[in-house]
């Protein structure tokens, strides 16, 4: 059996509010490489939110499975996709799909020289104490910005 139709069958045996998951990951992952590709940073930095200011790291209880749901979502679908989805396309994906919720998240960037290396960019997404997407190495870079929606009305327009 080859690896798609395995995941085909693992996709059919998921839950329905699984597979509605799945499909929204994919859809704001693809959103995401469109606008990285096609929109300038400082286009994409006002729809980011507010530079320079952190969500809370206290989110309630009720919300917290929803955050692990959106971060299982995004990076499943990040493995799978056709494209390269990179740290920045997640982290916009699992943003977007937080702040449609109304829960407040906060997307970092950051870099890294090591004398060995060159410069390495890198970006992670934050909710509550839960690193939602990015974690892998996200403490070995320094952070240069950060961008939060602190909204808590769930915000049910898919707009960029």
């Amino acid at each position: 059996m080859s690896p798609l139709s395995m995941d085909w069958r693992r996709y059919r045996a998921l839950p329905p509010a699984k597979r509605r998951l799945l499909n929204e990951a994919l859809a704001h992952l693809f959103m995401g490489q469109v606008i990285l590709v096609c929109v300038p940073f400082r286009r994409m930095a006002a729809w980011l939110g507010a530079i320079g200011i952190e969500s809370t790291t206290q989110i309630p209880d009720g919300q917290l499975r929803m955050v692990e749901d959106i971060s299982w979502a995004v990076q499943a679908m990040a493995g799978r996709v056709p494209w390269d989805s990179q740290c920045l396309a997640q982290a916009v994906a699992g943003y977007r799909m937080l702040m449609k919720r109304g829960i407040p998240s906060t997307l970092y960037f950051g870099v890294k020289k090591d004398p060995q290396a060159a410069f390495s960019a890198h970006a992670w997404l934050r909710c509550g104490s839960c690193i939602v997407t990015g974690a892998v190495g996200h403490s070995n870079y320094r952070i240069i910005c950060q961008f939060s929606r602190t909204v808590l009305q769930p915000d049910k327009r898919v707009v960029f």
